[in-house]
């Protein structure tokens, strides 16, 4: 995870430098809302993509947009607007976003020769909205019995597991490139299978 933390560290500090040029370019009128809505909106074309074929498009523009989730952060503590509400939209809309990718792939797979293996990707899409579902009740828990005055700490409880975000949509890219939508999706779902049950026990001993 050293090499995941490090990764973020520097595609932090670039998207912080673009976030600044951005809000001085715009005059201030774009707003880390924007940016959000944006990265959503993007994927809709994605999921159609992925959809027919298009995956090493789809796997490109899923690299752009996927810099989006960092940007819209970034911009929101250049402005100094971060806040609770910023950080449930943040995790809302990249559930919404995962689940138009693994929409996308599932509806390729029925269109093809692994037409019966449709249903991996709706696995991987339910272990992944399972971890996060884990994760924020853990919060909500931890919350009630800490009474935290640092939103951005509770933010950052409970990231434990195989496949957080950033890695679930790399194993996805990847696949993407490499034409194996379906071996990818297994992965996910494996892996994020495993990680319900190590957040459970993990989050369990600790509210």
């Amino acid at each position: 995870m050293k090499v995941l933390d490090a990764l973020r560290g520097i595609i932090r500090r670039n998207m912080a430098k673009l976030a600044k040029s951005l809000d001085k370019a715009s005059g201030g009128r774009i707003t880390p809302d924007m940016v959000t809505w944006v990265s959503v909106a993007a994927h809709l074309p994605i999921a159609l993509l992925i959809a027919y074929g298009k995956l090493e498009l789809a796997g490109i523009l899923m690299i752009i947009f996927g810099l989006f989730d960092v940007l819209d952060g970034e911009l929101a503590r250049y402005k100094k607007i971060a806040s609770p509400r910023g950080m449930m939209l943040d995790a809302s809309t990249d559930r919404v976003k995962e689940t138009l990718i693994y929409s996308g792939v599932a509806y390729y797979l029925s269109q093809g020769a692994y037409y019966s293996w449709a249903w991996v990707p709706m696995l991987a899409l339910g272990s992944t909205l399972t971890v996060t579902y884990i994760k924020a009740k853990g919060e909500v828990a931890y919350a009630i019995n800490h009474k935290p005055d640092d939103h951005h700490k509770v933010n950052r409880l409970y990231n434990e597991g195989l496949v957080p975000f950033e890695i679930r949509i790399l194993i996805i890219i990847v696949g993407m490139f490499a034409g194996q939508v379906l071996f990818a999706s297994a992965i996910v779902a494996i892996l994020g299978t495993i990680s319900i049950f190590e957040r459970i026990r993990f989050i369990g001993d600790r509210v």
